[in-house]
């Protein structure tokens, strides 16, 4: 389920889009003596070798200032392929779209869908719709569930799925009250033109809520058919080499940041030469807990708290009173200096540790970059530990399907 926080500050102009909540934070002063911190020199860019054949996605990590969509720190970016499966040459290329590993299916707002008609599902004869409203209920994406051929990359393509094309203006929003607000009505309210959720689950059953639409109304129907629901078009790719998981590579950063990021996102895991699985790898079972449909179970300064890798979160969220925020209110943590921690997760062989850094938040907007692996936050407190997209960079992340086998074991799970 994507759910989407925002941080605005007119010096820095950043959009943080996440998987938990959403809240409007206002930008004060500098925060937890950060204020005095000198400008950093931006950094050469790290880079990765690319794949060494064909089968994945390149991710961009760039900050587009300026942009509509797109336009923030840390936000892993792709560009898809929507074609009409029934006249396969009409199609429409999309770019800016969140690679989400938090969320499942492909969501894309109606205005970036050109003249390509879509078949929209049907249920008794009417029309599929669905409501994914994020965290507190202040945003939601609503709109027509379609039929479309789905293409990730010139050999990777999954033929007639279920996305959603979101837009609020389609009959029947009134089920869906938080879907025409500032947040989440255009893709420049959003902050990205759609959402390809890559997460361990093949489709959102239980997280969306659906209906059957026509002139008279919505109603809520509960006994759709499976292959209705929004699925994870990687889940559903055509050559069997590559739906089993998702192999995740981006590079490791510079304490300060680096801006022109990429990564890639490789379809499959153990079934081809460039998504070999690494020595070393530990499984992570993802279960359902609570409102989240994947998770594990995190432990972290003594306490066993819900943790889940999600790179729709632009930021490590987990709360710890140990470290100075940021005295705007806006809970970004802003210690004097870099910090080291850990977190251990339960794998298959028992809890073991994970680590990663903490630094001044203020620091790293003032650098000018646009990738970070070391921004972090407290804003939702105890109970939760949201591995976000920092986690990812200088890490092979492997991301196992539901009922889906690999020399890693069978999904839904995560691997690193």
């Amino acid at each position: 389920m994507k759910i989407i926080l925002r941080h605005y500050c007119n010096k820095f102009n950043i959009i943080f889009s996440l998987i938990i909540s959403l809240a409007i934070i206002s930008c004060g002063g500098g925060g937890g003596g950060s204020s005095s911190t000198p400008t950093p020199t931006p950094t050469v860019t790290p880079t990765l070798v690319p794949p060494s054949q064909n089968g994945y996605m390149t991710v961009s990590v760039t900050a587009n200032p300026g942009g509509s969509t797109c336009g923030y720190a840390n936000a892993p970016c792709v560009s898809v392929t929507i074609c009409d499966p029934d006249s396969p040459s009409s199609c429409v290329s999309v770019d800016n779209i969140l690679l989400d590993t938090g969320s499942t299916g492909l969501r894309v707002f109606q205005s970036v869908l050109g003249n390509i008609n879509l078949p929209i599902e049907t249920y008794n004869g009417k029309q599929i719709a669905e409501c994914v409203t994020y965290g507190d209920g202040t945003s939601a994406n609503w709109g027509p569930v379609a039929s479309a051929n789905i293409q990730l990359a010139s050999d990777a393509v999954a033929e007639s799925i279920p996305m959603q094309i979101i837009n609020p203006s389609y009959q029947g929003v009134e089920s869906c009250p938080a879907a025409d607000n500032n947040y989440s009505a255009t893709p420049a309210d959003f902050g990205i033109n759609g959402v390809l959720g890559v997460g361990p689950l093949v489709n959102d059953h239980g997280v969306g809520t659906y209906y059957s639409c026509d002139d008279s109304g919505c109603t809520e129907e509960n006994t759709i058919g499976v292959s209705q629901y929004v699925s994870n078009p990687v889940a559903l790719l055509s050559n069997s080499a590559y739906n089993n998981g998702l192999t995740l590579e981006f590079p490791a950063l510079d304490p300060t940041g680096n801006s022109g990021i990429i990564g890639y996102a490789i379809f499959g895991i153990g079934t081809n030469s460039n998504n070999t699985v690494a020595s070393g790898i530990n499984k992570y079972p993802s279960v359902a807990s609570g409102v989240f449909p994947i998770s594990m179970v995190t432990q972290f300064n003594g306490s066993d708290l819900t943790g889940f890798l999600d790179t729709g979160s632009s930021v490590l969220f987990f709360d710890d009173n140990d470290i100075t925020q940021c005295n705007d209110g806006s809970k970004f943590y802003c210690p004097s200096s870099s910090i080291s921690l850990s977190a251990s997760n339960q794998s298959s062989n028992g809890f073991i540790p994970s680590s990663f850094s903490v630094a001044n938040a203020y620091m790293l907007f003032n650098t000018g970059n646009s990738a970070f692996s070391n921004l972090a936050n407290g804003i939702f407190g105890a109970g939760i530990f949201d591995y976000g997209l920092p986690f990812f960079f200088g890490r092979t992340v492997y991301i196992g399907f539901a009922n889906e086998s690999s020399s890693i074991g069978t999904g839904p799970y995560w691997a690193f």
